[in-house]
């Protein structure tokens, strides 16, 4: 949890935390999470970015909140150049 000072009160993110599941676009698998939902709204229209108003997610699940992809889905859609240096030759 991350806290921040705003005119003198203190701000705790992904104190509220609820289950949800989120479809991914391409598989239809769901996928279960909790997070706050309040953390989601400041992101979506407080300008916030994902990773520092939901740090407390990993990165497989800030993804699938932002584009509906699946970890697993993303891996295969987007290889990582890194790892497999002939996959966009």
């Amino acid at each position: 949890m991350r806290r921040e000072s705003r005119k003198g009160l203190k701000v705790v993110y992904g104190t509220n935390r609820e289950l949800t599941t989120v479809q991914c676009c391409v598989c239809k698998k769901f996928v279960a999470m909790r997070f706050d939902k309040d953390d989601l709204a400041r992101h979506l229209y407080g300008g916030v970015l994902i990773r520092d108003c939901m740090p407390y997610l990993s990165g497989g699940e800030r993804e699938i909140l932002l584009t509906a992809t699946c970890p697993d889905c993303w891996a295969l859609l987007c290889v990582d150049p890194v790892l497999h240096p002939l996959a966009y030759s």
